[in-house]
C-alpha cells in the first residue's frame, strides 16, 4: 500500500493494526486499525491512501466481512438500502458512456424496461439496475406510457405586448 501522507499518529489500544508505516518517524506505527466488537466491526484509516491502495483495502474488508463484491468501473456506484420488502441494491452509471460490467451470479433488473440481467452486461449511460425488488408490471418501466406532449394539459400561453 502507498500512503501519500500520514495524517494521524495512531495507537492500537484494543484495536488490531491492519497496516503499518515502514519509513521515517512513523516506521512501525499503525496507519490502519480494525476493531471487532459484539457483532460489528469498525476500521480507521489514519493516512491518505492512493486510489489503488484504497481499493485494495476495501477488497480485504469485503472479503473479511463476506460482502458481495463487484469490481465497478469508474463512475458506477452501488448502493444498498433496506426497504419494506427487504434489502434492495441499486447500481447507478453516473457517466454518459456505456460500460461493461460483470454482475457475476447476481441478478438485477433494468429500471428502464424491467428486463432481468446477470453475468457480463452493458450498463447504459445514466442507467440504473435494481436487485431485491422484482418489477411486476413492465409498463412502469417503459417510456411508452410517458406523455410526450406535456403542453396539451395546460392552457395556451397568454399573449403579451411589449
Amino acid at each position: 500500500m502507498q500512503a501519500t501522507d500520514v495524517v494521524e499518529h495512531l495507537h492500537a489500544e484494543g484495536a488490531t493494526p491492519m497496516a503499518k508505516a515502514n519509513s521515517e518517524f512513523y516506521a512501525g506505527a499503525p496507519v490502519i486499525l480494525g476493531n471487532r466488537w459484539k457483532e460489528g466491526s469498525t476500521y480507521y484509516v489514519g493516512a491518505r491512501l492512493d486510489e489503488e491502495s484504497l481499493v485494495a483495502f476495501y477488497r480485504v474488508l469485503s472479503s473479511e466481512l463476506g460482502l458481495p463484491r463487484l469490481d465497478l468501473p469508474m463512475g458506477v456506484v452501488r448502493k444498498s438500502r433496506l426497504g419494506s420488502a427487504g434489502p434492495v441494491d441499486l447500481l447507478f452509471n453516473y457517466t454518459k458512456l456505456e460500460v461493461g460490467i460483470d454482475l457475476g451470479s447476481e441478478t438485477f433488473h433494468r429500471i428502464s424496461d424491467g428486463c432481468e440481467v446477470a453475468g457480463l452486461t452493458i450498463l447504459g449511460a445514466y442507467e440504473t439496475l435494481l436487485r431485491g425488488v422484482t418489477p411486476t408490471r413492465s409498463e412502469h418501466f417503459s417510456n411508452a406510457n410517458k406523455h410526450t406532449h406535456h403542453h396539451e394539459h395546460h392552457a395556451p400561453p397568454i399573449p403579451t405586448q411589449s
